[in-house]
């Protein structure tokens, strides 16, 4: 009643209110989502096909070709697949280079 009063009188009325009005305030939440890597973020890793990302996908899931489901693997599978894979390419690497002689 007292807002048509002063609309009456000429006055004005505030229309932000008071401190918070209008606004929703929400305790801040904390979910623990579960990161997954897809393709798109093998091949930026491998500097590898797209074909083969899905491979190396497969391979770090364990799953077969063919199941229809969207491909991606948690972030923690991958990391363990990913060390292991970069430590058999390591191991390649080093014994690339030297040859073996019979002495």
């Amino acid at each position: 009643m007292q807002d048509r009063t002063a609309l009456a009188r000429g006055g004005a009325i505030s229309a932000a209110g008071p401190p918070g009005f209008g606004q929703t305030v929400r305790a801040p939440r904390s979910l623990a989502l579960t990161i997954h890597v897809g393709a798109a973020e093998v091949v930026a890793a491998f500097g590898c096909s797209r074909s083969a990302a899905y491979r190396h996908l497969r391979a770090a899931s364990g799953r077969t070709a063919g199941t229809g489901a969207m491909l991606r693997v948690d972030l923690d599978s991958w990391e363990t697949y990913a060390r292991r894979i970069h430590s058999c390419r390591s191991e390649v690497a080093s014994t690339a280079g030297t040859t073996r002689t019979s002495g």
